[in-house]
């Protein structure tokens, strides 16, 4: 990342920070470090960070919902996880119907959000990715030939041993394309009597 020497600002971010009064307890310390795991960030074009939806055949703007991170029941059991044994005891257990799987999952939720607000305030752009326009050039080369050739399913089923044909892909030789594909018989005969006279 390189910095940029003019930094602009494109849209808003939303995220939560301590109240005054838990920031000048003696807790605040306990608190601010757990807020660091359980931060959760929403970037907005607009400051008031609504999104459209439909209601009664109208579009109307609704504001978007934003709450501290939730843990899943496999995340909590996970070894991976940065939560001490005191900071646990801060969370409950609640089940909620998952509309996807059909059945209701456990997720694991902080039991005080009261001690942190939201901060709406600009999302500043300061740095850019380093762009090497030689390496780039080179990059697009070599994916033009596997597309010309169409290599790119060889290549899926060497590395992985199996390839997929998605629609994504080319999956048909631009070299080896049937003329005569998808054109109407009527059309395909009057060229054929244009071509022998």
């Amino acid at each position: 990342m390189v910095p940029l020497a003019v930094p602009y600002q494109k849209g808003w971010q939303r995220n939560f920070v301590l109240r005054e009064d838990i920031a000048r307890s003696n807790e605040s310390s306990f608190y601010k470090v757990l807020l660091e795991k359980i931060n959760t960030v929403q970037f907005s074009s607009e400051k008031s960070f609504k999104k459209k939806k439909k209601r009664k055949r109208k579009h109307v703007y609704v504001e978007k919902l934003q709450a501290v991170k939730e843990f899943s029941e496999s995340e909590w059991r996970s070894p991976k996880l940065t939560l001490t044994e005191k900071e646990k005891t801060h969370f409950y257990k609640r089940e909620c119907w998952c509309p996807n799987c059909k059945r209701y999952k456990i997720h694991y939720v902080f039991n005080e959000p009261w001690r942190y607000v939201m901060r709406v305030r600009p999302n500043m752009i300061t740095h850019t990715k380093m762009v090497d326009a030689v390496l780039e050039s080179e990059i697009q080369i070599l994916d033009n030939y596997i597309t010309n050739l169409n290599l790119r399913y060889k290549i899926n089923k060497l590395v992985d041993g199996f390839s997929y044909r998605n629609r994504y892909y080319q999956n048909e030789n631009p070299r080896e394309r049937n003329p005569i594909k998808n054109k109407n018989l009527h059309m395909l005969y009057q060229q054929y009597v244009d071509e022998t006279i």
